[in-house]
């Protein structure tokens, strides 16, 4: 029984792991029994093990499970549902996130993150976390004699209204291929990007 369903990921075996958002929790299946219930792990809360509406799920190199989650985070479990670590912490440093939404792996291990509302996909070591490379966007900067755009840009912190973005402005969605193409949607700017 699921409430809010967000992110899943299969394993090589055919175990599916979903983000069982509403009930804060990750349910296993077994995608080539029928989609036979295997297990669940996690509890609401804020501490190591527990969730705050897990967002998605990603496997690692290492079939290491990593979970974001909306406490600014990504725990790591074993496949079993056992805690390892976790890395990250609220805030705009390199390495910290405001509500990473979707992740996704590719095959040197390199973990890419929609961290959302820092408006910016991280690229993160899969297996420690550290942090390796960034997109971001930023407004964009008037011409001198330009006049404000009229819109319903939101707010910035400084007031500014944050109505033309340049690059990504609210990653949503990321996929990886083998050949080392990221796509990312952006719900902001209704667009797709690649790199």
């Amino acid at each position: 029984e699921f409430q809010f369903p967000k992110g899943m990921t299969l394993t090589e075996h055919g175990q599916v792991f979903v983000c069982d958002s509403g009930n804060h929790r990750i349910q296993v299946f077994d995608m080539l029994d029928g989609f036979k219930f295997v297990r669940k792990f996690g509890l609401k809360g804020t501490e190591e093990a527990q969730f705050t509406s897990p967002l998605d799920v990603a496997i690692n190199c290492a079939s290491e499970v990593l979970v974001s989650d909306s406490c600014h985070r990504i725990q790591v479990f074993d496949l079993e549902g056992t805690f390892l670590r976790s890395f990250g912490t609220k805030g705009r440093k390199e390495g910290q996130f405001d509500h990473p939404t979707n992740m996704a792996v590719n095959d040197e291990n390199a973990l890419f993150v929609c961290d959302q509302s820092n408006h910016r996909v991280q690229v993160l070591d899969a297996s420690t976390g550290a942090p390796l490379h960034s997109w971001r966007a930023s407004k964009k900067k008037k011409a001198e004699g330009e006049e404000e755009p009229a819109g319903d840009g939101d707010a910035g912190e400084d007031g500014d209204k944050q109505t033309d973005w340049v690059g990504v402005g609210s990653p949503a969605g990321i996929a990886v291929n083998t050949h080392g193409v990221v796509v990312v949607s952006d719900y902001r700017n209704n667009a797709l990007y690649s790199f």
